[in-house]
């Protein structure tokens, strides 16, 4: 996965409460790499599951065997943060936002919010600035005037003087933005072991979404993030409870099909894809199936 952050908690949980090794499962977990080098990686046989976002739609759109097998963010998950001065996303025209990428799920994401608030492309600058910590320092340092981020630095942002101008969420729900994928050719061979992860993986969410388990839940994520428990409190309280919950996490591991047809659609709206595909062979739910029945 690119990058460790609120949102790809549930791989390194699964892992910390012992989920996958109880399933027989051993995770390596490779993070930091651009999505376009994972997913090389997933086809040349370096990996054999990726975390990823939208963008492996674009990738089998052109041709690539994946499937995508487990659901994990089915919103948005960034927030948009800006420097001081600015209060609301209706400011940000002749602004300039610091992006991930051209065509990459966050900035598609960005774009069409920036479209439903009347601030068209053209309207605003972008520069690529790279993850969520380059983009991050990209607003602190003044070469931006805002940009995306994952959870929970939209809540660190606040504490060092910046703004944070809410959740793509509020403004588009329905745009899924990170599952589980592997390749056609991995799975044809490792039946077991798909449904094995799949069971680990929707354990990890059924134990997320107990409220019983919150402050366990908060201790683990403060550790595994290397930030203080308070910002992490804050992270739950906005993605874990109310409606954000089933959306981010869903406690059934299941990718919600409009939603991903609302990302896709964005992307054909962007110009990262040439058409609207459809998405039968590429959601197979068989494994999670299987783990479902058997839990």
């Amino acid at each position: 996965m690119q990058e460790q952050n609120f949102a790809t908690i549930p791989l390194t949980l699964s892992q910390d409460l012992g989920f996958m090794r109880q399933e027989g499962i051993e995770v390596t977990v490779t993070i930091g790499q651009s999505t376009s080098t994972m997913t090389a990686g997933l086809m040349g046989g370096s990996f054999d599951l990726q975390i990823g976002g939208s963008e492996l739609v674009v990738a089998r759109q052109q041709g690539a065997p994946l499937i995508a097998i487990d659901g994990m963010c089915n919103s948005p998950i960034w927030s948009v943060v800006a420097k001081p001065g600015i209060t609301g996303l209706d400011q940000l025209r002749g602004r300039t936002i610091a992006t991930s990428g051209p065509s990459t799920v966050s900035t598609v994401a960005l774009v069409a919010t920036l479209k439903r608030q009347g601030i068209p492309p053209g309207s605003y600058r972008q520069f690529t600035a790279g993850g969520t910590a380059e983009r991050f320092t990209a607003v602190r340092n003044g070469q931006a005037d805002a940009t995306v981020v994952t959870s929970p630095l939209e809540f660190q942002a606040v504490d060092q003087g910046l703004r944070n101008l809410g959740s793509l969420y509020d403004a588009m729900p329905n745009f899924a933005s990170g599952f589980v994928v592997t390749t056609k050719t991995f799975a044809a061979h490792h039946d077991a072991e798909l449904v094995g992860f799949s069971r680990g993986w929707l354990r990890t969410l059924r134990w997320m979404h107990d409220p019983a388990n919150e402050h366990d839940l908060v201790q683990r994520v403060s550790k595994i993030l290397k930030t203080p428990q308070p910002v992490i409190e804050q992270a739950y309280g906005y993605w874990l409870t109310g409606k954000r919950a089933e959306a981010l996490f869903p406690a059934d591991g299941k990718i919600d099909l409009p939603a991903l047809n609302g990302a896709i659609k964005a992307f054909v709206d962007h110009g990262a894809m040439k058409k609207v595909t459809s998405v039968d062979g590429f959601v197979v739910n068989t494994y999670l199936d299987r783990a479902t029945e058997s839990l």
